[in-house]
């Protein structure tokens, strides 16, 4: 029974690596601006997880915070096409909008101290998020390039991330 039961473990792991490796080989830069994303990554051996299934190529790096109180992690999203990047985070917080006025002086007082990114409040869903653009240049060093500002906006949002709860 025990043989049984073992073979049965081999067999099911055997198909999860077979199934993962399907799974890796689907997931491939479409465009020549990702692909030096995805050949810089490599790499350096930078940790991220690659989702082909939107009009992007979207690289996702996960980031833990230092100074940030109450999250796990911070989640930086590069949505890549041939015209360049966008790098955004996930709904950060969700905004009180009881004082509309009070929202927007909040988030420009979190804007002025922040280089590079902006945070955003969105009507749609009442979030706030991090979001920063990028043009593609083929000069050699954009996945590099990438890859600092996705550093760069998780840090802004470590940084940050107290005084935009202070909003929701």
């Amino acid at each position: 029974m025990k043989r049984g039961i073992v073979i049965c473990l081999a067999l099911a792991l055997f198909c999860q690596c077979l199934l993962g490796a399907a799974l890796a080989e689907e997931a491939q830069p479409r465009f020549a601006s990702s692909q030096a994303v995805a050949a810089y990554l490599d790499e350096e051996g930078i940790s991220y997880r690659l989702d082909t299934s939107t009009e992007e190529d979207v690289f996702i790096r996960v980031f833990a915070p230092n100074e940030a109180e109450g999250i796990e992690s911070i989640v930086i999203g590069a949505y890549v096409d041939d015209e360049g990047v966008d790098i955004m985070t996930g709904n950060l917080v969700l905004a009180d909008t009881s004082d509309m006025l009070k929202l927007y002086q909040g988030l420009e007082a979190v804007n002025e101290g922040a280089a590079f990114v902006r945070f955003i409040y969105t009507p749609s869903d009442g979030g706030i998020y991090a979001r920063m653009e990028l043009p593609y240049v083929d000069d050699g060093n954009f996945g590099r390039v990438v890859e600092r500002y996705m550093f760069i906006a998780g840090r802004t949002v470590d940084q940050n991330y107290n005084a935009l709860a202070a909003l929701a």
